[in-house]
């Protein structure tokens, strides 16, 4: 009996408050101002420090040579033999450059000695993860590491900027994206461009 009499106390306070509600006590706060700022500069430093201390690998190539040559150090030593992707643009790069790694295909994905490669929308520095497309996304399957090509110019500070390049002018993204942090499970390895992939 006694609960019910308190719950109709809090209702009555909740219903006065919603009729006659209260001034804003800080009219002036912006809420789309970001809590954390950082200069453009450091964003790819924080992003590689918060990402490799998360478990993730991480290479930086500022020449198409300095790509090639990390990625065919890194398929010996890991024994692939092959790199499947689903994006065109990442095919026909490395078609261009006599590299294996091609369009992915049903007997390739049964292949210990074959490795993963995708993009990514973006990258975030001050959580060290990063962000998939829902198509990306269904790439992994948890047996060998994912290659992620990616570029400076998707890092990004925060989630919200996140959201925001995924569908600038609006808070809402324009189709589902999947936020990756790197772990046992899910282990990446990060090439980081200096340009755009085919500017490179």
């Amino acid at each position: 009996m006694q609960d019910s009499k308190t719950r109709e106390k809090i209702l009555k306070k909740v219903r006065s408050a919603l009729i006659e509600p209260t001034n804003n006590p800080f009219p002036k706060s912006d809420t789309d101002v970001d809590l954390f700022r950082y200069d453009t500069e450091d964003r790819e430093i924080i992003f590689a420090n918060n990402f490799s201390e998360s478990g993730g690998h991480f290479f930086y190539a500022d020449t198409k040579a300095t790509l090639l040559e990390d990625l065919n150090s890194l398929f010996k030593s890991m024994k692939w033999s092959y790199g499947i992707t689903s994006d065109s643009s990442i095919s026909e790069f490395f078609a261009k450059n006599n590299f294996p790694i091609g369009k992915s295909s049903a007997t390739a994905l049964n292949d210990a000695q074959v490795v993963k490669v995708t993009n990514c929308s973006c990258l975030i520095a001050r959580t060290g993860q990063i962000v998939f497309s829902e198509y990306a996304s269904k790439i992994s399957d948890g047996r060998n590491p994912i290659i992620v090509i990616a570029d400076l110019s998707q890092v990004v500070v925060d989630i919200s900027d996140a959201v925001r390049m995924s569908r600038p002018g609006t808070s809402r993204p324009n189709s589902a994206i999947r936020i990756v942090s790197p772990t046992a499970e899910n282990q990446f390895i990060l090439f980081l461009l200096e340009n755009r992939l085919n500017d490179l």
